[in-house]
């Protein structure tokens, strides 16, 4: 991606911050490094929007956006890292979720007899699980605990994966100016 290119959106986006009805935000979005392409800035973007991401099911944009104010992180990137939960990594993240909170909390994973061989079977599995409330309520402390502890994981992870990349990204442009120039 080219960096002039993303500049040119990002002033752009920061036209739009004088509409008459985001001035009352405009106090809080004008600070330059919510907008900054700065290692530290992206990286803390990236961690506040994935922790978001993880976190929070429902509203985690404006969630990861006022950390991202707080925190004077990215905000474009805090908003776009949020998109690593839709609709086809939900599942997967969340089951990691529940892995890890039983791993954690100690509890017996939840096993349903799941017969996909037919409709019925499907519908049959589906009545039994409506029936019987008690799989739905152990599901509770160990998602909440591995949703947590997961948030927090991954948050750490793509803050030192981004700022190591691109630290790494700065070194070598430095290197390739250095030899350039010799």
């Amino acid at each position: 991606m080219d960096r002039r290119w993303l500049r040119r959106c990002l002033a752009g986006a920061t036209r739009h911050l004088g509409h008459e009805r985001l001035g009352w935000l405009g106090p809080y979005l004008r600070h330059p490094r919510l907008w900054h392409l700065g290692r530290r800035t992206v990286a803390l973007g990236s961690a506040i929007g994935i922790c978001f991401g993880i976190l929070v099911p429902i509203g985690q944009i404006p969630l990861a956006a006022m950390a991202a104010i707080a925190c004077r992180a990215n905000l474009p990137t805090a908003i776009l890292a949020t998109f690593i939960t839709n609709g086809f990594t939900y599942l997967p993240i969340y089951a990691l979720a529940y892995w890890l909170g039983c791993v954690l909390t100690g509890g017996q994973a939840l096993s349903l007899p799941l017969d996909l061989g037919s409709i019925a079977g499907l519908g049959d599995t589906v009545a039994r699980v409506w029936r019987t409330p008690q799989p739905w309520i152990s599901l509770g402390l160990p998602l909440a605990v591995g949703i947590v502890v997961l948030s927090v994981i991954a948050a750490v992870v793509t803050y030192v994966v981004v700022l190591g990349s691109l630290s790494l990204r700065v070194r070598r442009a430095w290197t390739r100016r250095g030899t350039r120039n010799t």
